[in-house]
């Protein structure tokens, strides 16, 4: 009797095991459903060295996680004091920090996998690998990007994506040449970033300056959808103190951008470009009335800067603004300053014989900031 229950247990444990991707009774173990011998930890063990990560194992956070381009394996390994600090993929980036974007992509293209099936793309690991290794099958890749899109709002997820530079580049290469999957492509970006310090720095480490400049092109070039997503990743990096200083100093790059485009943005747009100048501490973060627009307080900002650099830099996009929304009003002491700077010109006036920029100060004071009618007592005046 023993013994017929002992062969009875033998032929159950090993149908259990005849399964694919088997899992023991604990759910800590893989094994190969082709040799039921092959079999290894679930979760990853690291070490302070490089180990391979094998299919489906799932990775502890705070892990150095690199693509090995010799073998295209994925290895993790624990992170150094060194490189907590300063984590840089150095697989993928070289020395000077440029991606060779070309090279890893011909080493991808040649590796050889087996598709897994349509219903298996909702699983983080099967839909980032089929991005990663997609063959021009639109359906699949649509479904993948779905499961990462759904999952980038995740803490843990977020750092997947943005920690995988493979995946990084290969998203942005689809936006680029598939300008259809570009919307959900910088949402994907945009979530995994968004309240993720982590992710913004892996972003950082993993992508070049290509990136970045990619999206201060785009900004004024594309639809207000693109423009929004765009946003939302400048919102989400300037996080980051290096990024901040870079791109968004007072007189950056970020800075001169966003107010050149303003006025024509959408209202929705508007209102991101306001949480950025409130997160850069360069408006007040009050609580604003429900049916206030934004235009407001980038119009306030715009006349303080006026007034404090006394520079026309920003005085063209101020009398766009106020044309476009006729209930934006002048503060007073851009008004004073506005005096001040006609009298300044009128007596260079006298000197030149170029009146275009007293003129425009001139017909902008009375017909955008003042009264249209008082333009006929200046204009008498000057007679």
């Amino acid at each position: 009797m023993r013994f017929g229950f002992t062969i009875l247990l033998q032929i159950v444990l090993s149908l259990s095991l005849s399964n694919c991707s088997i899992l023991n009774s604990r759910n800590t173990l893989i094994c190969n459903p082709n040799n039921t011998t092959d079999c290894y930890p679930k979760l990853f063990k690291p070490t302070k060295d490089w180990q391979i990560i094998k299919p489906n194992q799932e990775i502890p956070p705070g892990l150095h996680v690199r693509l090995n381009i010799a073998t295209l394996e994925k290895e993790a390994k624990i992170m150094d004091k060194e490189e907590s600090e300063n984590s840089i993929d150095d697989l993928v980036i070289k020395e000077d920090k440029v991606i060779d974007h070309n090279d890893l992509n011909e080493r991808v293209s040649k590796s050889k996998r087996s598709k897994v099936d349509q219903n298996e793309l909702t699983n983080f690991h099967n839909a980032a690998e089929e991005v990663e290794f997609n063959d021009g099958d639109t359906e699949r890749l649509q479904l993948s990007l779905n499961t990462l899109e759904e999952l980038s709002h995740d803490f843990e997820f977020g750092n997947k994506i943005t920690s995988n530079t493979t995946l990084l580049i290969k998203m942005i290469q689809l936006s680029k040449e598939s300008p259809n999957f570009k919307d959900q492509i910088y949402r994907i970006i945009a979530s995994s970033l968004r309240n993720n310090p982590n992710s913004v720095r892996n972003l950082i480490q993993n992508l070049d300056q290509e990136f970045i400049d990619t999206l201060f092109q785009e900004l004024p070039n594309s639809n207000s959808i693109i423009q929004k997503r765009i946003l939302g990743i400048f919102q989400a990096l300037i996080q980051l103190q290096d990024f901040k200083n870079t791109y968004f100093n007072p007189n950056g790059k970020g800075i001169n951008e966003l107010i050149k485009i303003y006025p024509s943005l959408p209202n929705d747009s508007k209102i991101r470009v306001e949480n950025i100048f409130q997160d850069l501490g360069l408006i007040n973060n009050i609580e604003k009335r429900e049916d206030e627009n934004p235009d407001h307080s980038i119009s306030n900002y715009l006349q303080n800067r006026i007034i404090s650099t006394d520079d026309l830099k920003y005085y063209e996009t101020l009398v766009n603004l106020h044309k476009t929304n006729k209930n934006l009003k002048p503060i007073d002491e851009f008004l004073q300053w506005l005096t001040k700077r006609l009298e300044t010109s009128k007596n260079d006036k006298k000197r030149s014989d170029n009146d275009d920029n007293y003129n425009y100060l001139l017909t902008t004071r009375h017909e955008i900031f003042g009264n249209p009618m008082g333009m006929r007592k200046a204009l008498a005046d000057e007679l």
